[in-house]
C-alpha cells in the first residue's frame, strides 16, 4: 500500500480539524486501513501544534477519523468550503483505492473485496472545549462513481501538494484574522468581511458613493495591498495567494444607490500587485503595512477614550511609533499614577488580542517602538501671550523594540 496517500488523506483534514479513536475491527481489510491510518496520524499529530489528539476506529465497515483541535484553532468552514474539502478528499481516496487493488500490489485485495469490507469514510473535526465542529462523510459508492480524474503523484509532486494545502490553510487563517478584525478601513472604502473559498479572496466593503470609484481602480489596489498580514515572518496574504494562483473579487456595497457590484482581480493580476513587494525586505513591508495602519487610524481621530482622555493621532517619529493624547481634566493626576498607567499600557500590549499582537509583530519587524505621550488640554491664546507660552508639558510611556519582542505571542 502507498502510504503517502494516506499522508496526504490525513494532513488535508488535520489542517482543518482534530481527534482519531484506535479500535480496529476484525476484518482483515479494515484492520489492515486502520493500522496504517494509525501510524500516519501519529506524525500528523507531532507535526501540527493545533491538534490535541488524533484517533482512527472502525465501526460497522465506517473508518472513522477524528481530529481534536486546542482552544480557538478550529476553523468553522461554510458548508460551500465543507463540499470543496470533500471534492477533494474523493481522488485521494479513489487513489489509495486503486493502489490497494492493482495487480502489483503487495496486499492482494481485489476491487470486490475492498467494496466488501469498507462503507466509506467519515471526517470529524471537533474544537476540545466547545465540543463544537462539524464532520464530512463520504461512501465508497461516492469514491467509486467518481468522475474525477485520479493523478499518480511521486514524492516531489507529493511534496509540492502538500506545500499547497498548507498554503490554502494558512490563506484560510490569514483571512479569518482580518474578519475578525473588521471592520477596516482602507483608502476610500470600508471593510466589512473577507472570506477565502480555497479559490479566490474575497471582499465585502461599502463605499459611500460611487463617484468615489470612478477612476480611482488603483486607489482601491493600493488600499488592498495596504492590508499586509504578518504573522511572526514577513509572509503575507497577498504573496501567497499569487503563489496558489488564486484571484481576488471586490464585493461593492455603495450605499448612496443601495447598490452592489463585484470587482474581479484574475491570478494574473494579483501577481502583478506583489511582484513590485517582491524586492522588499521585512522591515520595508512591516513598515508599508504600519503607514496603512496610521492613515486609517488617524482618518477616524480624534476620538474620547474616556472621561479625561482623548486620541488625536498616531504617527512615526525616529524609530517609534507614537500615540499623542490630550488629557482633558486633572493632568496632575496622571503625574502622579505614572507607575500604573504605564502597568496598564504594557499590560495590553501583553494582551491576547490580536489586533494588538498584529501591531506588535509589525513594530518589531519595522524595528520600531511604541511611544504613548500624554499632553495637558491648552487654550489657545491671542496676541502677545500666544508668543510667551511654554512648550506644552508632555507625559510619555515608551517600550522599545525588546520589550516588544518578549510580548509576541508564540
Amino acid at each position: 500500500m502507498t502510504k503517502y496517500k494516506i499522508i496526504l488523506l490525513f494532513i488535508l483534514a488535520a489542517l482543518t480539524t482534530g481527534k482519531l479513536c484506535a479500535q480496529a475491527d476484525t476484518d482483515e481489510i479494515m484492520e489492515m486501513l486502520v493500522e496504517v491510518s494509525q501510524e500516519e496520524a501519529a506524525e500528523v499529530l507531532k507535526n501540527n501544534p493545533n491538534l490535541r489528539s488524533v484517533d482512527v476506529e472502525a465501526q460497522d465497515g465506517i473508518l472513522f477519523c477524528n481530529f481534536i483541535f486546542k482552544e480557538g484553532t478550529l476553523s468553522h468552514p461554510s458548508d460551500e468550503d465543507i463540499a470543496r474539502m470533500k471534492e477533494r478528499i474523493i481522488p485521494m481516496l479513489k487513489s489509495t483505492f486503486e493502489s490497494l487493488t492493482d495487480e502489483d500490489s503487495d496486499e492482494e485485495i481485489t476491487e470486490d473485496e475492498l467494496f466488501e469490507s469498507l462503507k466509506g469514510f467519515r471526517f470529524i473535526y471537533i474544537e476540545e472545549t466547545t465540543r463544537k465542529g462539524f464532520q464530512i462523510n463520504i461512501s465508497v459508492d461516492e469514491i467509486r462513481n467518481s468522475k474525477q480524474e485520479v493523478r499518480k503523484m511521486d514524492e516531489p509532486t507529493t511534496e509540492k501538494f502538500m506545500k499547497q494545502v498548507q498554503a490554502e490553510q494558512y490563506a484560510n487563517e490569514i483571512a479569518k484574522f482580518n474578519r475578525e478584525a473588521c471592520p477596516m478601513v482602507s483608502g476610500i472604502m470600508v471593510v466589512d468581511s473577507m472570506n477565502y473559498d480555497y479559490e479566490n479572496l474575497h471582499y465585502y466593503c461599502r463605499v459611500d458613493s460611487v463617484e468615489q470609484l470612478v477612476g480611482d481602480i488603483e486607489a482601491v489596489k493600493n488600499g488592498i495591498r495596504a492590508q499586509m498580514v504578518f504573522a511572526g515572518t514577513a509572509t503575507n496574504l497577498f504573496t501567497i495567494l499569487a503563489g496558489l494562483d488564486g484571484g481576488m473579487h471586490l464585493h461593492f456595497r455603495v450605499q448612496d444607490i443601495d447598490s452592489s457590484f463585484t470587482i474581479i482581480f484574475t491570478p494574473e493580476d494579483v501577481k502583478m500587485m506583489t511582484e513590485s513587494d517582491s524586492t522588499l525586505n521585512e522591515a520595508e513591508r512591516a513598515r508599508f503595512s504600519l503607514n496603512a495602519v496610521i492613515e486609517n487610524t488617524n482618518a477616524q481621530l480624534p476620538v474620547q477614550l474616556d472621561f479625561m482622555t482623548q486620541l488625536d493621532s498616531m504617527y512615526v517619529e525616529g524609530n517609534n511609533l507614537c500615540y499623542r493624547y490630550t488629557i482633558l481634566d486633572n493632568f496632575e493626576e496622571l503625574n502622579k499614577n505614572k507607575s500604573a498607567v504605564e502597568w496598564t499600557l504594557r499590560s495590553q500590549l501583553m494582551s491576547n488580542d490580536a489586533q494588538v499582537q498584529y501591531l506588535v509583530i509589525m513594530c518589531v519587524s519595522a524595528g520600531y517602538g511604541i511611544c504613548h505621550r500624554y499632553y495637558p488640554l491648552t487654550t489657545e491664546a491671542a496676541g502677545k501671550k500666544a508668543k510667551k507660552q511654554k512648550k506644552p508639558e508632555v507625559i510619555q510611556f515608551c517600550f522599545s523594540v525588546e520589550d516588544l519582542k518578549s510580548y509576541v505571542k508564540e
